[in-house]
Parts: structure tokens; sequence; C-alpha cells
């Protein structure tokens, strides 16, 4: 799918170490609470062992095919015909605010649920949650935690 100069389409093997890049450009610029950022850690290897199809890319064909978003599927979470877990989605700050993210999930609905699967994802922060809710995502649960070292 191409919408304004944007390609949507799912990663392929011969992908991998541009996405591997792009993934750890994004770990380091969200802004992760201490316990989540541990999430990370496993990132490479969740890219490097996930089924095909797991990772949803957006390319600027005008900037030489540069990844701009991804989108991954956590298939340690997820149970096939039943539920797809969203692990991450980034966008590059200069092309936020112009439906990368939406696409890239839409483009994730057309390609992987099939059967309709139920989609989760974990919120972190408020901005977060306020873009699922767009999409139309409900809230499930809460999750609190504690530290009793900070």
């Amino acid at each position: 799918m191409e919408i304004d100069n944007i390609r949507y389409r799912v990663a392929v093997p011969e992908d991998h170490e541009k996405v591997i890049e792009f993934a750890l450009q994004a770990l380091y610029d969200a802004k992760l609470p201490k316990f989540a950022q541990d999430v990370g850690d496993e990132l490479i290897e969740r890219i490097k062992s996930g089924e095909a199809g797991n990772v949803i890319i957006a390319e600027d064909l005008t900037a030489g095919n540069k990844i701009v978003g991804y989108l991954e599927i956590d298939s340690n979470r997820s149970k096939k015909g039943k539920a797809f877990y969203i692990g991450a989605i980034y966008v590059l700050p200069e092309y936020r605010r112009k439906h990368v993210g939406k696409n890239l999930f839409n483009t994730m609905l057309r390609e992987k649920c099939k059967n309709n699967e139920q989609i989760r994802v974990e919120a972190l922060t408020e901005s977060e949650m306020r873009f699922w809710k767009r999409l139309g995502f409900r809230i499930h649960h809460y999750a609190l935690f504690f530290n009793p070292n900070e």
C-alpha cells in the first residue's frame, strides 16, 4: 500500500538489518519508564526469531526508501487464530501526525488479521493511550506496579 509517497508493507528477510537498526533508534528515542526499558533487551531477538510478517514497515519513497515507521507483532505473546499482541510501534518524529502510525496499524490488520483475531496492546503513557483509543481500542484492564527502591 502506498499513500503520500510512503509505502507500507510487511518486512522481508532482506530488511532484517535495516529493521533492527531502526528499532534500536526507536528504543533510544522512546521515553519509557525504567521498568519498561527491559522490554528493549529482547527486541532484537524478537525481530530475528519472529515468524514472517510480524514486522510492518513504512518507507519514505522520496528519501531512498528510508524506514520512517514500524509496527512489530510480539510473536511470543500472540496466539494463532485468537489474538495478536502489538509489541512496538514507532514513527520518526518528523513523520508523526501524518497518519503513518494509523496506516501501519491498518496494514497489519489487512495482512495478519484474516480470522477476526483480537488485537491487544499495552499503553505506557497517556499519549499512547490516546493514540490507541483513536484507532478504536478499549481499555481491558489496568496494571499497576510498585518499586520499594524508588
